[in-house]
């Protein structure tokens, strides 16, 4: 059986039994693509509550027989099948919102301060990871679309840094670094107990880490390419699109007499690609495209 396509299909109450429905087309979707809306309640069967298919829109009004709660999917009419999206779920007789996802996280108490997006189950649905502070040291917490606990890391830095005692010294991102096809997070770690509180410099025993990002298994660790307390970290593809990725850091922002690093990591091999010093400042612009169009990008 085909698996449902992942259009992020939305369901908001509206108030007075109504829901509004948005969802979003697929890059292989044809000119004038229909769209059925299908309803049900819980464990009955799918009707469809559209009278014609949707064409000149991706989104819907249902005014529901009565408030209750109800499951929602949408089916595009393709020549070949009818592809349904994930079903939602929303309660009809709920007060008009905008929120789309509210889950609650498996790790209350813990001081979050930076969320990235990621493709981490590999089954084209957008899941969360989380830099958060507990204990005295950063964690990290990868979460499912539904706010399901995937797995949980320590990186045993300490859980302030840099003037202004935040965690910008633990850069991560998600990716599909190594070229797999599948995704992976990156991020500066360290091994065994920091010998101090605060993260002013480097010391012997940090890493830049990469694990898978469905399971959190350690896919490759390599030394940590940085020494200041604030630091970016972004990803390119320096050798085509269609190659394996470098992760790129850029050591020294704010750094006192404009004294800046930036080092490419691949990330198949977790080798070196290149190291630059430049005598300049750093802000907040690490920026990667290809500016030239030769086919592959520039930092």
């Amino acid at each position: 059986m085909k698996q449902p396509v992942d259009r992020y299909l939305v369901a908001l109450p509206r108030g007075d039994g109504k829901v509004f429905l948005s969802w979003r087309l697929l890059k292989d979707d044809v000119p004038n693509l229909g769209f059925d809306i299908e309803r049900r309640v819980p464990g009955g069967q799918w009707e469809v509550v559209s009278n014609n298919p949707v064409i000149d829109s991706t989104n819907f009004l249902d005014e529901t027989p009565y408030e209750s709660e109800y499951g929602y999917r949408v089916v595009a009419l393709a020549t070949d099948a009818r592809e349904p999206s994930f079903p939602v779920t929303t309660d009809s007789g709920a007060e008009a919102t905008i929120k789309a996802v509210d889950a609650p996280l498996a790790t209350p108490g813990v001081d979050t301060q930076l969320v990235v997006a990621g493709e981490l189950l590999n089954d084209g649905r957008v899941a969360y990871v989380l830099r958060s502070r507990r204990a005295g040291t950063v964690w990290l917490f990868a979460y499912r679309y539904d706010g399901k606990l995937l797995w949980e890391k320590d990186t045993r830095l300490p859980a302030s840094g840099g003037w202004d005692g935040g965690m910008l010294h633990v850069p991560f991102l998600c990716w599909d670094v190594d070229g797999d096809g599948r995704t992976e997070v990156a991020f500066h770690s360290f091994s065994g107990k920091f010998p101090a509180d605060r993260y002013e410099s480097g010391v012997q025993g940090e890493f830049l880490t990469v694990v898978d990002s469905e399971t959190g298994d350690l896919v490759w660790e390599a030394p940590w390419p940085a020494v200041k307390p604030r630091v970016m970290m972004t990803v390119a593809h320096f050798q085509g699109l269609d190659r394996p990725a470098s992760l790129v850091v850029l050591d020294g922002t704010y750094a006192r007499g404009g004294y800046v690093v930036l080092t490419a990591v691949n990330g198949k091999t977790s080798e070196v690609d290149w190291r630059v010093e430049q005598t300049r400042p750093a802000g907040h612009n690490l920026d990667i495209g290809d500016i030239d169009g030769d086919g592959v990008q520039e930092i």
